[in-house]
């Protein structure tokens, strides 16, 4: 009887410690679904209180199996949930050494795959992708059920996305957008899809993405962000109609979403886009009124400040408006561009005022009077000299000569052409100023500057390629031994209406110091840095493509340096996908991304995998035309053509009909 009753008590023991066992773990379980519950509630990107507070108790839950029951067939699942938590949390460190110890400690446990996959993801969030697509590539060997491999090629998009490699990153999306069953995980493919085609230029791919991630249904942000991009995409791609009947279903649809407001934007910016400015401006100034400090808001501001500087050539309103931005929202994405623009148009209000002044001042010399110089602080006028900011005429330290204020006037006016054409988009305008330097400032360093631009403006004509070609003669013949007369000397003579021709640029010099430095004086090292720095210095200019060519061809060809040769071969397809200079090496680059994907073990891709692919053209490529006496005489007929462009026989080409007179007192910066 004893031995029974010892029994029992040894049985009700062993009981009541099982159930404490699976009750520890069925609460560990119970707080972690409620952390994906609160999870999936969350609006920003961090973690709310509430949704800590229930992974702190999965994991205080989890950290008591393992302590009491650390060899129960429990154990594997605490410590997933634990990894899982933390990684919710953005723990990331704590959550990779949990999925480093599953995999460790338990690799042959059903967990390890899923553990292998969180590990990834853990990985990319913490910006170590070389380790991340180890980890999914090794994963990818073994096929597995449950889409643990095509959700590893969706990761592998991921790390390419996060890289900026957004055409590998469109192919892995591609991939797993067809081949995922979770309706969830396809549909944040074919969203990430969409943003790569858009990132690339490929607008009709990444319509039809949105589309088709809009026909899966899901939670209610899925359908507003997917129906939202989607429009969105329409927009880009001109479909104004269809893009403003989802955005205004989307607003009877939601009423109450926080992103209401950045809806109204963009139809504001449809509407612009349909020539319906005043009701673009009046909704703009709605959005302003109902949603005060907000990014829609500091939106609002940037378009009607764009509206009023390019439709409307009012460059107090749009200097005002873009000022605005930064006051509205100082997180908004277009405080940097609205920045850049005010801070042009207060530069072109100082070049204005200041080539007035030494237009008076040049006059009063003519006449043999005194100059009338403003009494303004000598060092200010030598400071902005150096810094190669506008010329104000003011007092110096020798008294000023028609000579010398010929030479400030012509700067003032190729910076002041320069900001019609580049910043401020009106060709009509930038072409006379750039005529009136080269006719009326011919012994100016500036003249060749100002031909060399003309040429580039014509160049992106159509139908002007013999205009192009006669001033790039005059400008070879003339100013042999400038810059601008030694590229003009290449091209001279061999530009056909396929050849496309690029400079004249606010950065002009920087980048030609670079070109010949390559092959004026066989400099490769040099001109590699010359390039990084004008790649750097000016991310917005128009000549960046080639700039970037220049420096992969470089690497390539002269330095043998594949790795480098690839990222700048990259960077020029994803961000100018349409330039010759990226259909040029889009094939080398695709041949080199498939043996990198190929291989095993290789952490970078090297360009010298395609080697057997056929070399590049040299950037700029073309024999020195010495311009002898066969072709004197095509040069005076060139003389007269451009004679007749300067005293306006020729009718100057507009980019655009001529807009009304505008407003250009802006107030200076």
């Amino acid at each position: 009887m004893r031995r029974f009753f010892s029994l029992a008590v040894l049985c009700a023991g062993l009981m009541a410690q099982s159930c404490a066992y699976y009750n520890t773990f069925y609460n560990t379980k119970k707080h972690f679904r409620e952390g994906l519950l609160e999870n999936k509630k969350r609006v920003g990107d961090k973690p709310t209180s509430q949704e800590v507070q229930k992974f702190d108790l999965a994991i205080e839950k989890a950290s008591k199996i393992l302590q009491l029951y650390p060899t129960s067939k429990y154990a594997d699942d605490a410590v997933m949930i634990l990894g899982q938590s933390f990684f919710f949390k953005q723990e990331y460190l704590k959550a990779q050494r949990k999925f480093d110890e599953l995999i460790a400690n338990f690799p042959r446990s059903n967990l390890a795959p899923q553990a292998r996959l969180w590990l990834a993801k853990t990985n990319i969030e913490l910006r170590d992708y070389t380790g991340a697509e180890r980890v999914l590539r090794e994963l990818q060997k073994n096929p597995r059920r449950g889409g643990l491999n095509e959700e590893a090629q969706s990761l592998l998009g991921e790390i390419y996305f996060r890289r900026e490699m957004y055409s590998l990153a469109a192919q892995e999306f591609e991939v797993a957008s067809k081949e995922l069953d979770d309706k969830t995980l396809r549909g944040r493919s074919l969203m990430r899809l969409g943003e790569c085609y858009q990132k690339i230029g490929n607008l009709q791919g990444a319509v039809e993405s949105f589309r088709l991630a809009t026909s899966l249904g899901g939670d209610q942000d899925f359908k507003f962000q997917s129906s939202f991009q989607f429009a969105v995409a329409l927009k880009q791609e001109k479909q104004y109609d269809n893009a403003l009947n989802i955005f205004q279903s989307l607003l009877a649809e939601f009423p109450t979403y926080k992103d209401i407001p950045l809806i109204k934007v963009q139809i504001a910016d449809a509407y612009h886009g349909q020539g319906k400015i005043d009701e673009a401006k009046r909704l703009y100034g709605e959005i302003i009124e109902l949603h005060p400090r907000t990014e829609a808001a500091a939106a609002a501001y940037f378009y009607l400040g764009d509206i009023y500087e390019r439709d409307e050539k009012d460059f107090v309103k749009a200097q005002e408006n873009y000022d605005k931005v930064r006051k509205e929202n100082l997180r908004s994405d277009k405080v940097n561009e609205a920045t850049r623009r005010s801070k042009s148009i207060g530069e072109f209000a100082k070049l204005k005022q200041s080539i007035a002044d030494l237009e008076t001042q040049r006059q009063n010399l003519k006449a043999g009077e005194p100059p009338a110089i403003a009494a303004t602080d000598t060092a200010n006028t030598l400071r902005s000299r150096r810094r190669g900011g506008a010329v104000k005429a003011s007092a110096a330290t020798a008294q000023p000569t028609v000579e010398s204020l010929a030479g400030d006037l012509a700067k003032n006016k190729i910076q002041m052409a320069q900001l019609y054409y580049f910043q401020f988009d009106q060709l009509d305008a930038a072409i006379p100023v750039y005529f009136d330097v080269a006719e009326n400032f011919p012994d100016s360093p500036y003249a060749p500057q100002a031909l060399y631009s003309l040429a580039y403006i014509f160049d992106n004509l159509k139908n002007r390629p013999a205009t192009r070609d006669s001033i790039l003669r005059v400008l070879a013949q003339k100013y042999p031994n400038s810059p601008q007369g030694k590229v003009a000397r290449r091209k001279a003579g061999m530009i056909t209406d396929s050849t496309s021709f690029l400079g004249a640029v606010p950065e002009l010099n920087d980048f030609l110091v670079a070109e010949n430095l390559l092959f004026d004086e066989n400099e490769p090292a040099r001109a590699i840095a010359a390039h990084q720095s004008f790649i750097e210095k000016y991310p917005l200019s128009p000549y960046l493509p080639k700039s970037l060519y220049a420096l992969g061809w470089i690497f390539e060809n002269r330095l043998g340096d594949g790795r480098q040769a690839y990222e700048a071969y990259r960077q020029l397809v994803e961000k100018f996908p349409d330039t010759d200079f990226a259909k040029d090496v889009r094939a080398k680059l695709a041949a080199a991304e498939k043996e990198f994907k190929s291989s095993e073990g290789k952490k970078t891709i090297d360009i010298a995998s395609a080697g057997s692919l056929s070399a590049l053209p040299r950037p700029g490529a073309a024999p020195e035309d010495s311009l002898d006496s066969r072709q004197s005489d095509r040069l005076k007929a060139d003389e007269e053509a451009f004679k007749n462009l300067l005293e306006g026989k020729e009718r100057l080409p507009m980019r655009r009909p001529p807009k009304k007179a505008e407003n250009l007192e802006a107030k200076p910066e």
